[in-house]
């Protein structure tokens, strides 16, 4: 298939001339696209339109549309930058890329959308979508229907609502499991397969499910924790055996409802996450210790994870956030690497549980020399990216980010702690305009639409 692209500026003006949907383009421009008819295809994401090519001597950078051209295809638009590209074989000329967001909505008391924990990364995407070519709009699921999405897209320092093209790409960013299994979510992902949008991150992977992928990977077994689903038995065995174990949700997040139970001495000490109870309970004997553990969880799944003796500069727990991402060639590459320290008397780094971020070089090179802490960092980036393609091989949907924690034992071994597939934007270097997860969702996406 023969397929042109340029970076063009798309305006909306009102044009006198017989044929409603009429585009107005310079005679340089429909050359380069390739251009040989000028009775055409117009297509915004997933919505088209038979259209009219009227060349001109005009800049090469800029096309214009008419009103009724751009309401047809639920284009809002006044100006706007996009990639456009133009197929041959199916005399289409595409205007893209156009990516959805999906999340939770909330509006606020003075009216305005409010995104929660991505609205500051919404609109970082913005920026970056609006600097390279293209549209990006936030929506929920109940702004769906078959060709159509209600949602918000950026426009004078506001965010607006309207109707808009089904999407070439759309980044699952829905915070609650539950919503997941919900009729409209199975819905959504029934009219992506329709119209060959790419959905990614499909859905919430657990804590049981990394495990399970990743033990099958020889090269990857000296870096698991031994990692057991809870009942009674698995308990005391895996306690016996380590002298220390994390009792974890396997749908857990942000470091909550975590339990660590440590071997000291005679006594079988448990710790909690929750704030709810700070205080640490001692137990004589293993057996009423894993009988009170399983009361406490009920009948929810958690998963055993062997304890690991990890440093501890200033006897504060830390660890490493490392994000990868799937670029333009479908290859996993570590995006950015944050160490995280825990707060005082916390045993999670999170830091939604009073942790904070510092720069991962300067983390290692406070426990080891300079030579060890650039050789650790450079073994993370690269394990990480590993376990990402090993996760995406395996697991069902598209995945394109993901977040995994590794963490450092005294002797200096990398230990996977573990994975999560909806990362928090809370943990990257926002020093710059836009930050690096957001360029490279921007950059698969417009990959992935260019190849089209």
């Amino acid at each position: 298939m023969n397929i042109s692209y340029s970076s063009i500026k798309v305006s909306r003006r009102t044009l006198d001339f017989p044929h409603d949907y009429t585009i107005i383009i310079s005679k340089n421009l429909f050359k380069k696209l390739g251009m040989d008819d000028s009775s055409i295809k117009l297509a915004a994401g997933k919505k088209k339109a038979a259209v009219h090519i009227y060349t001109e001597e005009s800049a090469d950078d800029e096309v214009q549309l008419s009103d009724e051209l751009l309401i047809s295809l639920s284009m809002p638009i006044k100006d706007r930058r996009f990639l456009l590209r133009y197929s041959t074989e199916q005399k289409t000329l595409y205007i893209g890329p156009i990516i959805g967001i999906l999340t939770s909505i909330y509006i606020n008391p003075s009216g305005e959308p409010d995104f929660r924990s991505i609205h500051t990364f919404c609109e970082e995407l913005n920026k970056g979508i609006e600097d390279l070519g293209g549209l990006i709009y936030i929506f929920s699921l109940n702004g769906v229907s078959e060709q159509e999405v209600s949602g918000y897209f950026y426009e004078e320092s506001n965010w607006r609502k309207a109707k808009l093209p089904f999407p070439d790409a759309i980044y699952n960013r829905i915070h609650s499991r539950r919503l997941e299994f919900e009729k409209d979510f199975k819905s959504l992902v029934q009219q992506a397969d329709i119209h060959k949008t790419s959905l990614f991150n499909f859905r919430f992977l657990s804590k049981a499910e990394v495990h399970s992928y990743l033990r099958l990977e020889e090269h990857l077994q000296p870096y698991l924790p031994e990692a057991e689903l809870f009942s009674k038995e698995a308990l005391i065995s895996l306690l016996q055996k380590f002298g220390e174990v994390y009792v974890k949700p396997i749908h857990g997040s942000q470091g909550r409802n975590i339990i660590r139970i440590s071997r000291n001495d005679q006594l079988y000490i448990l710790q909690f996450s929750s704030q709810q109870q700070k205080e640490p309970l001692c137990y004589s004997t293993l057996d009423k210790l894993a009988e009170d553990v399983t009361a406490k969880i009920k009948q929810k799944s958690f998963i055993i994870q062997q304890g690991i003796r990890l440093v501890e500069p200033d006897n504060r727990k830390i660890d490493f956030r490392v994000l990868c991402h799937k670029n333009k060639q479908n290859l996993w590459r570590t995006t950015s690497v944050v160490a995280r320290l825990s707060g005082e008397a916390e045993f999670v780094s999170n830091i939604a549980r009073g942790g904070e971020i510092i720069r991962p070089l300067k983390a290692l090179s406070q426990m080891f020399d300079l030579e060890t802490a650039r050789q650790q960092l450079a073994q993370m980036k690269e394990l990480s990216a590993e376990i990402a393609e090993s996760i995406d091989r395996q697991a069902d949907g598209l995945v394109v980010e993901l977040g995994i924690d590794m963490g450092v034992d005294e002797d200096g071994r990398l230990w996977l702690i573990e994975v999560n597939s909806k990362p928090s934007k809370n943990f990257e270097d926002k020093s710059n305009t836009i930050r690096p997860s957001a360029k490279a969702i921007i950059e698969y996406c417009t990959g992935q639409y260019l190849k089209r």
